[in-house]
């Protein structure tokens, strides 16, 4: 059996140092049982199945974390406008109803 490299696919990738031109990042497998991830046509790293299941590990990991962040950033924006929408609560001793919110209110009854 020759040797032999299979391509697996390129994806572009968003990176800062490449604003606005997405970076080639190619994926293949090859006869000797190595992985060649290239990064553009400049840098290429040979690793080996067990490497790549690191590399997966960590990367599955850092895309849940970035997940959460995103989660907690919009449900954090939700509250925050929610916040700044109109309150209205009714007073216990007139009935009437007014802003919780409008601090430059100051309620009639009291």
């Amino acid at each position: 059996m020759g040797y032999n490299h299979e391509l697996l696919g390129t994806l572009g990738v968003d990176d800062e140092s490449t604003y606005g031109k997405k970076l080639a990042i190619s994926v293949g497998v090859d006869t000797l049982g190595m992985c060649t991830i290239s990064f553009g046509s400049n840098y290429s790293i040979r690793i080996p199945e067990d490497d790549v299941d690191a590399l997966r590990d960590i990367l599955y990991d850092a895309s849940r974390k970035l997940m959460v962040i995103r989660s907690r950033k919009i449900m954090l924006e939700k509250e925050l406008k929610s916040l700044e929408e109109p309150y209205h609560v009714m007073c216990e001793d007139c009935q009437d109803t007014y802003d919780m919110n409008d601090s430059s209110i100051t309620h009639a009854c009291k």
